[in-house]
């Protein structure tokens, strides 16, 4: 009796063909107090999009793998988020609507980051990724080793701190601090109450 047989040149075609970065739809609402805690923890590629509205309702939208993990739950005063990758990594992709007065953790590993409209208080964390901030926030707190870091907003309060990502920094605060190893930093078009700028080896540039 002959056995069926397949060569290895067929099975990695097969392989190949598989749909391994198949994605899924998300589109997930949640009730919330105006001035809610929000945790997010996007830990696959892609990108992550925080957007503030005048609602008292988390929505998320979007696409994530098939083989990702994502968790939404929660309510009234808080609510968390997460996306894992999985066995296979690929993108994900999520726009989340937060209530314009929620206070807003964030965590990625190589997604980019983009907030915008959010008046609270905001701590961005990302090991790759970018982080791009806009705004009127009362504080920012962001944090990359190797992404770049920009602030275009105004806030009373704002500190930004790399590794070798560059950091740049437009708008307005009373207090502000930036932080890099190696990264180049860039100020311009700004007005600053208190401000302090420091590097190790890489160059500042301060208009």
């Amino acid at each position: 009796m002959m056995r069926p047989w397949l060569s290895p040149v067929i099975c990695l075609a097969l392989c190949a063909v598989a749909p391994l970065d198949a994605q899924r739809d998300i589109d997930r609402r949640i009730g919330l107090d105006a001035e809610a805690s929000i945790r997010i923890m996007h830990l696959a590629d892609g990108s992550l999009r925080v957007v503030g509205w005048d609602r008292d309702t988390l929505a998320v939208s979007g696409t994530v793998a098939d083989v990702a993990d994502f968790h939404a739950g929660g309510g009234g005063r808080g609510a968390k988020l997460s996306v894992e990758p999985g066995k296979v990594s690929a993108p994900s992709h999520l726009e989340v609507r937060v209530p314009r007065r929620a206070r807003v953790w964030i965590k990625t590993e190589t997604a980019a980051i983009e907030v915008s409209g959010v008046e609270r208080g905001l701590d961005l964390f990302s090991v790759s990724g970018t982080i791009r901030v806009s705004g009127s926030p009362q504080q920012v707190y962001a944090e990359s080793m190797d992404g770049s870091i920009e602030i275009d907003a105004s806030a009373p309060w704002v500190r930004v701190k790399t590794a070798s990502g560059p950091i740049t920094l437009r708008g307005v605060a009373d207090d502000v601090a930036a932080t890099t190893v190696s990264g180049k930093m860039d100020v311009s078009g700004g007005a600053f109450v208190r401000a302090r700028f420091e590097s190790v080896t890489g160059d500042i540039r301060f208009e």
